[in-house]
C-alpha cells in the first residue's frame, strides 16, 4: 500500500499478488471494511469478479494495482478489510484480509 499509512482525501495505491489455482469462469465477490476490530462492518459491496477481471481467467500467478480515493469524511484510525468470492457452484475461492491506518495529512 502506498502511502502507507494511508492519507485522508488522497489516493492510495494497493498492489496485491496471488497465485489462482483454478480457472475463475465467474465468481460472485464481497468487500466489508470494519473500524478496528469491531465486529459489525462499516461498509459492504457485492460485486462480480468479472467485472473487474477479464474472464475466464486461467490459473496461475497474478499482480493486481488498484487506486482508491479515501474521502475525508472516514475517520484517522486503524481499518480492517475481508474481501471473499465464491464460483458458480457456491465455492468459496478467494478470500483475504488486511490491516490499513488512515491518517490525516
Amino acid at each position: 500500500m502506498t502511502p502507507n499509512p494511508a492519507i485522508i482525501n488522497e489516493n492510495v495505491t494497493m498492489t496485491m499478488s496471488y497465485f489462482q489455482k483454478k480457472p475463475i469462469t465467474e465468481a460472485k465477490c464481497e468487500l466489508a471494511i470494519y473500524k478496528s476490530f469491531i465486529p459489525i462492518a462499516l461498509a459492504k459491496r457485492e460485486f462480480q469478479f468479472c467485472d473487474k477481471k477479464k474472464c475466464p481467467q486461467a490459473a496461475g500467478n497474478y499482480t493486481d494495482t488498484r487506486e482508491h480515493f479515501v474521502p475525508k469524511i472516514i475517520p484517522s484510525g486503524e481499518y480492517r478489510a475481508e474481501s471473499t468470492c465464491e464460483n458458480q457452484n457456491k465455492v468459496q475461492i478467494w478470500c483475504t484480509s488486511f490491516k490499513l491506518n488512515l491518517v490525516k495529512e
